[in-house]
């Protein structure tokens, strides 16, 4: 009536997990291509010694550590868990059992060789032909730092506040060691009773408080007084206070990736909110690792920047990058006279350079300082003539060249399917990785370490692209 049901029932003969996986599954696949890459520079990181117990293998580590990334599982001790319960996970350890902070210290630690293998990854994509490094796509999104907006404090506080610690802490031990010189394992009468323990504690505290307090109003004097200090977070100081996708504020970084036919190519972060300046670094990242560049990179009007569009045109890439704003004025309508570097209009007013306005850096120049005419940002010409309708003319150079350009561009019957693109290829990867894949804060902290669970969650990513489209 109905089939076997033993739960005593032992097998004969030891029982392999890949049994119970289907050849497809993303764990099998994961594992066979963890097995092809070169993991020489992360085994490099491993010394030869002859003493000590012996380690878990990188190998193991570093595949539980990529799918668990894949399958939304961060935390070193959910992937410890994970080993004692899921098969994916059993069988790319072979059973083996580390704990958590043999994970947490082998990502941490040992993983800075994973930029590497991003790079292993993506060239053997290109040899696919899943991807050819022509038409590039490049966005930013903010990401949540592993650290509390309530630990931003200026370094005025800090100094303050480990001179109080340290004073009191001098003073207390000055007053033990009177006290109790001859009975150092004595507990003082003061602590040994629940009543003035208490008491003492609250007295400890109340102190901190105003010590604190007189701190804040001394530093918002300061501000008043126009000396304003950037904040460093206590818990991760190299994350800061930007503005998040939600539009809340938080202690966070600024994460960005160029990709193609939805495959990270390279990524970066960053604690600078502004997209603009992570252009060139992030292009110079690109051509650092692959020793070449893309035909055509695509970006949305976050992206515009002067510097930007001529380290494009200098490394001859092709651009579509929309401009922010209109050009108010038509060139074609004016006359430009280069000797005397005057502007004449049809009616023949004539327009006369009277100075250079807005300046390119954001500080201003220091008192007597004569400013080169590159660091402002347009120049502004009066009229001679005195009834003339428009009085003043303002022409910024680069701004007008580069809109001439774009303009050019979009002349073109394919340009806003070319630039379309974009809003497929990269925006559909930060839906994977913060929709799909759940991963919208780090988990790891400071720069490096940030920059190691960067690297990890867009090889998941990729690796989850690669599955999907059954290259391998």
């Amino acid at each position: 009536m109905f089939k076997t049901y033993d739960q005593q029932q032992e097998s004969l003969l030891p029982i392999s997990i890949k049994e119970f996986l289907w050849k497809t599954h993303e764990a099998v696949l994961l594992n066979d291509v963890v097995d092809g890459l070169d993991l020489t520079s992360l085994l490099k990181t491993y010394k030869n010694t002859n003493w000590g117990t012996t380690a878990f293998h990188p190998k193991m580590l570093l595949k539980i550590i990529f799918y668990g990334y894949m399958n939304q599982t961060f935390s070193s001790r959910w992937i410890a868990k994970k080993l004692h319960s899921d098969l994916g996970y059993m069988y790319l350890a072979a059973n083996n059992k580390p704990d958590f902070r043999t994970i947490n210290r082998f990502r941490g630690e040992r993983l800075f060789a994973v930029k590497d293998i991003f790079r292993q990854i993506v060239l053997m994509l290109k040899d696919l032909w899943v991807i050819w490094f022509w038409t590039v796509s490049l966005d930013g999104t903010k990401i949540y730092a592993n650290a509390s907006k309530e630990k931003n404090h200026t370094e005025d506080w800090l100094d303050k506040m480990i001179e109080t610690l340290l004073r009191e802490a001098q003073e207390i031990d000055g007053k033990e060691d009177e006290e109790l010189w001859d009975k150092q394992d004595n507990i003082p009468e003061e602590l040994a009773d629940p009543e003035t323990r208490k008491q003492r504690i609250k007295d400890a505290l109340e102190k901190l408080k105003n010590t604190k307090e007189f701190v804040a109003d001394e530093i918002a004097e300061k501000e008043k007084q126009g000396i304003k200090q950037e904040k460093i977070n206590t818990t991760d100081k190299d994350s800061r206070l930007i503005q998040m996708k939600h539009k809340d504020f938080a202690n966070g970084y600024n994460m960005q990736i160029m990709t193609e036919n939805q495959i990270v190519l390279t990524t970066s972060i960053s604690n600078n909110a502004c997209d603009a300046k992570e252009l060139i670094p992030t292009l110079e990242s690109f051509k650092k690792e692959y020793g070449e560049r893309p035909k055509v990179l695509l970006a949305d009007a976050w992206y515009c920047w002067w510097d930007n569009y001529e380290y494009i045109e200098n490394e001859g890439i092709d651009w579509y990058i929309p401009l922010q704003g209109e050009v108010q004025i038509d060139l074609n309508n004016y006359e430009y006279n280069q000797e005397e570097d005057s502007y004449k209009d049809r009616e023949g007013n004539v327009y006369i350079l009277k100075q250079y306005v807005g300046l390119q850096r954001r500080w201003r120049a220091k008192k007597g300082e004569r400013l080169k005419e590159w660091e402002y940002k347009s120049k502004l010409y009066r009229t001679t003539l005195a009834n003339s309708r428009k009085k003043f003319l303002t022409i910024d150079d680069k701004r007008h060249k580069y809109y001439g350009i774009f303009k050019e561009k979009t002349t073109k019957k394919a340009w806003k399917k070319i630039l379309s693109k974009r809003k497929i290829d990269v925006e559909t990867v930060f839906a994977n990785i913060k929709h799909n894949l759940k991963f919208s804060r780090f988990s790891l902290r400071w720069f490096n370490k940030a920059s190691i669970e960067r690297d990890i969650v867009c090889i998941a990513h990729n690796f989850k692209k690669m599955f999907l489209l059954n290259v391998i």
